[in-house]
């Protein structure tokens, strides 16, 4: 009899345990990215500019990750930040032209809901880059987190190789 009400007493556990839990499936983005918009420097108003074609590879010490392989007319890319530093780099290639982009920044842990978990924002600290092609480079929104603002803006010189 002893062990008919334990039995009894764990499985009112379970479904007063299971009554709290909610089955409904993660709808929210868990990975947020770094939005870089490409602009045409020196214009009067603000010009996008949709570039013909770009790679971008993400550097890591022991590797090259490419993210976009010869992307064709792209105006805004998303880059991840690694979850595991608070630096990361990119290689932005355009044709023979290539441009390196350093960030640095702190990691953020967030509490999306129960079901989706956790999630990483990043608060930029610092960039840098060459300008082998690009002309200027200029940090719109440091915080990186699951809405789709633009953080940096990319200008470019030549419009040549640029579809307005």
């Amino acid at each position: 009899m002893h062990s008919l009400g334990k039995a009894l007493f764990l499985f009112a556990v379970f479904l007063l345990f299971s009554a709290c839990t909610d089955d409904q499936p993660c709808e929210e983005a868990t990975a947020n990215r770094l939005r870089i918009g490409f602009y045409i420097a020196g214009q009067e108003t603000e010009t996008i500019a949709v570039v013909n074609s770009v790679s971008v590879y993400a550097l890591d010490e022991t590797a090259r990750y490419l993210i976009y392989d010869n992307q064709n007319n792209v105006s805004v890319i998303e880059l991840p930040l690694n979850p595991l530093e608070d630096h990361c780099a990119f290689v932005l290639s355009f044709g023979e032209s290539r441009d390196t982009l350093w960030f640095q920044y702190a990691r953020e842990e967030h509490l999306i809901s129960i079901e989706c978990g956790f999630t990483l924002f990043f608060d930029i600290s610092e960039v840098k880059y060459t300008t082998h092609f690009l002309e200027a480079l200029v940090k719109n929104n440091s915080y990186v987190t699951n809405s789709f603002d633009e953080h940096i803006k990319v200008y470019f010189p030549d419009p040549g190789l640029i579809i307005n």
